[in-house]
């Protein structure tokens, strides 16, 4: 059987893993959680750059006895001015980058 490797936190945000799969689940569930909190509490999606943000700062700040054994990206679609994040992991603090749709 192979391991999933994307998961769907939220109608716009995805989550790609590598490596250790139980660390990848227990990284998947976690954000997920907290894009569904966030809903509750403010009534709109989380955005992306709040995600990843949040998601460095509790990943530095967590002590499970060792390092997370997994890489991870998320990805998604965010409405400010064409901004998409590329990249993020807890040493990334959410990057944003331009993105050029090839399509227009």
């Amino acid at each position: 059987r192979i391991p999933r490797v994307v998961h769907r936190l939220d109608d716009h945000i995805l989550l790609v893993t590598t490596g250790l799969h139980g660390d990848a689940l227990w990284a998947a569930t976690r954000l997920r959680r907290a894009c569904q909190e966030h809903l509750l509490q403010h009534g709109q999606p989380i955005s992306i750059s709040q995600l990843a943000r949040g998601t460095a700062r509790e990943l530095q700040h967590a002590r499970r006895g060792r390092p997370l054994g997994c890489e991870f990206i998320l990805a998604g679609m965010a409405d400010n001015n064409g901004m998409i994040p590329v990249e993020e992991d807890a040493e990334d603090n959410g990057q944003q980058l331009p993105f050029e749709s090839p399509l227009q």
